[in-house]
């Protein structure tokens, strides 16, 4: 049960008190348990079910909270609902694609609300300084020196509201040919976009770009793809997850769901719409691919900031949003 957790990011997080709107399908089992949440947490809110009569019922809403629970994508523009409604004053709290997700009760899990560590650990590593060092064993990937971090930590920004679950860091180097080293990978995307979990594997980086692996055939269908489009496989976003709902041995089918699990992932292809000024817009970008890595600890400059988890050295008590 889960209604306190969703109750309490959306007054810490979206500082709202009050009834909220929910805009919901019943597609999928998740989709199905997610709003049974909802109504415990929100039992005199009004539930609505996404139809042709949605957009007159969104158009006749004042500024308010609303929650999306999407078993695939709810799109009545060409951009995505939330898109739409946060440009029209909503907040807006979104879970996105739930009809790939089987594993309901670590999904549930990964919703608690943990909000100020990630934020506290989210300001803590960007406030450090000197080059990343990622070890795994005998792999050690480094990142010399980082772009602009930025954060999914649940506190509502019109500007940026990624979807639920969160709990992430994530930069780049700031010179995209800087980093170099292996990575023990553990899974990826497979080609209907959905997490394939494999046997650990090494991935070789040199000057940015992957130079060769020892992992499966279906890795390195992934890897031609981007190729055959892109040239090559530059290694952009180093993300920290720092969801301690999911794991290597707690997973979710849905890519951009586990991205936040506690651990290490990094982005495959040359596009990241975040830092899109680093390459220019004659290169064509197609390709963002994350990948996900085992790590035993992690080291920015002289600290070490992963030894088996995430902890700062201060997270009691909000932190400042």
């Amino acid at each position: 049960m889960i209604e306190n957790d969703l109750q309490q990011q959306i007054k810490h997080c979206y500082e709202h008190d009050g009834d909220i709107v929910v805009v919901h399908d019943n597609d999928s089992v998740l989709s199905k348990a997610l709003m049974e949440e909802f109504k415990l947490a929100y039992p005199d809110s009004t539930f609505h079910l996404f139809c042709e009569d949605t957009k007159p019922f969104l158009d006749s809403l004042e500024p308010t909270m609303i929650v999306l629970i999407q078993s695939s994508s709810f799109r009545i523009t060409k951009d995505r609902l939330r898109v739409d409604l946060c440009l029209k004053g909503h907040k807006v709290m979104e879970f996105v694609r739930l009809e790939r997700i089987q594993n309901v009760s670590v999904y549930l899990d990964s919703l608690r609300f943990d909000s100020p560590r990630y934020r506290a650990l989210g300001q803590w590593l960007s406030s450090l300084e000197g080059p990343i060092k990622i070890m795994n064993g005998d792999c050690t990937f480094t990142v010399p020196e980082t772009d602009v971090w930025k954060y999914n930590d649940g506190y509502f920004n019109k500007l940026y509201s990624a979807g639920f679950p969160i709990g992430e860091a994530f930069t780049e180097a700031k010179d995209l040919s800087s980093t170099n080293g292996t990575l023990t990978v553990f899974g990826f995307p497979n080609m209907d976009i959905k997490l394939q979990t494999v046997d650990p594997f090494t991935m070789t980086i040199k000057d940015g770009r992957v130079i060769s692996h020892n992992g499966p055939q279906k890795f390195e269908d992934i890897l031609q793809m981007i190729r055959d489009v892109e040239g090559e496989v530059l290694v952009r976003e180093i993300g920290f997850g720092f969801n301690r709902g999911m794991g290597p041995d707690r997973t979710v089918a849905e890519p951009t769901a586990f991205e936040r699990f506690e651990g290490v992932h990094v982005s495959l292809g040359k596009k990241h719409a975040l830092y899109r000024k680093k390459i220019s817009k004659k290169v064509y970008q197609k390709y963002h691919i994350d990948c996900f890595c085992l790590v035993k600890k992690i080291v920015i400059g002289d600290t070490m900031v992963y030894n088996g988890n995430f902890e700062a050295p201060q997270q009691s008590g909000d932190v400042t949003a």
